[in-house]
């Protein structure tokens, strides 16, 4: 007896009756090696001719309804175990096939048959079965069913037909160029998206770089003032900080933030970069000098000199802080450059009302914290290098609507706020954007 069969003798038994006479019995019938004659596989059990002689396989009917009352505690069983005759008894004509059943447990060897009949199995798994009923008819289903079984077995090459593309459907296509390796951080966007699906943008990507490029020029000028004044350089005494030497009351104080913080970044940058370095750089473009090196730096220039002409040192950190906007204009658009320059005025800005609260002491707590929130504002573009660089993420554009919307603060702050000139200049400059933007979706 091999040793399947000692094991699912034993297995059985331990299954169905746990006690000390069912396995002395089964011993003695182990010893035993019953062998019956090979006839036809019978429904209560059956013996098959293995190599090197005749093996018993325990009764698959009768002997299980014999052994299942005994799964209770009884000695009803015993009797049944005696001896080997109860199991010579208890079996039936059984199947003789040594051969089926070495082709049933060991795999096939790939034969001629199967290599050259491919294209056979890709017909049959197209019609399905009643391409193998009529081969049957035929007296040609061998064919099919090797070609079939070496399509399986990996024995014989699969047809270029039943080969699936990674890529075959839509939503399989990558986002992502896998060569680039895994991005540092969080995945701004998806892993999969459809090959013609439009980039996705990202609010955060824009507020990132709009307050890195507020905190660099920032940095800059705090840098080249204090050198300046460490080496006996006076700043001009015309200039003055924007509280222009009083403190003011705390509405005073909170129109002022709005106004340096939110409507003039929005006018400024709608003016100068959207508006005068946008049409340099077509013109300079058209000229093949560049796009962005003389545009911005004649952009810079007018914008700085509206801005500060009393001090020439002042007058080079707010030049290096414009040609940084020109940079985040050129590269991230009009949202960023908008969020840098605001940004920018509104750290400056905020003592201004810190001092009109009376807490002017909680200005120390600005430069830690300015410098937390460009770590995390350098992580968040690190993370996002990869989807900037695969084209599946871009920076956010100014839609029709948020011109409009801009346009609309810009009258409102100019008739309740402040009426500042360049706000009204601004808005228009908006309102003429976003009917160009409606007009291109439309298109």
């Amino acid at each position: 007896m091999n040793r399947i069969t000692r094991f699912a003798v034993a297995l059985s038994l331990i299954l169905a009756a746990p006690g000390l006479a069912p396995y002395q019995a089964a011993a003695q019938t182990m010893s035993a090696r019953v062998a019956v004659p090979a006839v036809s596989l019978g429904a209560a059990g059956a013996s098959i001719h293995g190599l090197g002689g005749a093996i018993a396989v325990l009764p698959a009917a009768g002997l299980q309804a014999g052994l299942v009352p005994s799964l209770t505690p009884s000695v009803a069983l015993t009797p049944a175990l005696n001896a080997p005759a109860a199991l010579v008894n208890a079996a039936v004509p059984s199947l003789a096939a040594p051969a089926a059943l070495r082709a049933a447990v060991a795999p096939a060897a790939a034969t001629p048959e199967k290599a050259a009949a491919p294209a056979a199995a890709l017909s049959v798994l197209r019609t399905g079965g009643g391409a193998l009923t009529a081969a049957a008819k035929t007296g040609a289903a061998e064919a099919p069913r090797l070609a079939l079984d070496g399509l399986f077995e990996g024995s014989a090459a699969r047809p270029d037909a039943l080969a699936v593309s990674a890529r075959s459907a839509a939503s399989d296509a990558p986002r992502l160029d896998p060569s680039r390796g895994p991005a540092q951080g969080p995945r701004w966007v998806g892993s999969f998206r459809a090959p013609d699906a439009a980039p996705a943008t990202s609010v955060k990507r824009t507020l990132s770089v709009g307050f890195l490029a507020a905190v660099a020029p920032i940095a800059v000028t705090m840098v080249v003032v204090v050198i300046a004044q460490l080496l006996g350089y006076t700043l001009h005494p015309n200039y003055q900080g924007p509280s222009a030497g009083e403190v003011p009351t705390i509405l005073s104080a909170l129109a002022m933030w709005v106004g340096a913080a939110i409507m003039a970044p929005v006018s400024e940058e709608a003016i100068f970069r959207g508006g005068l370095q946008r049409k340099l750089s077509q013109l300079t473009a058209k000229l093949h000098i560049g796009d962005f090196v003389v545009p911005a730096t004649i952009t810079s220039m007018i914008f700085v000199a509206l801005h500060e002409t009393s001090d020439p040192v002042l007058f080079f950190t707010r030049f290096v802080h414009a040609m940084i906007l020109s940079h985040v204009y050129h590269k991230e658009g009009i949202l960023a450059s908008m969020a840098a320059h605001g940004f920018f005025n509104g750290l400056l800005a905020l003592s201004v009302v810190l001092s009109a609260v009376g807490l002017p002491w909680l200005g120390l707590a600005v430069v830690p914290a300015a410098l937390y929130f460009a770590l995390k504002a350098a992580r968040t573009l690190r993370a996002q290098k990869p989807d900037i660089a695969s084209g599946a993420l871009t920076p956010k554009p100014l839609t029709a609507g948020l011109s409009f919307l801009m346009a609309g603060i810009l009258a409102l702050g100019y008739f309740f706020l402040m009426p500042n000139i360049f706000w009204i200049i601004g808005a228009v400059a908006l309102i003429v954007k976003g009917i160009m933007a409606s007009r291109s979706q439309k298109a």
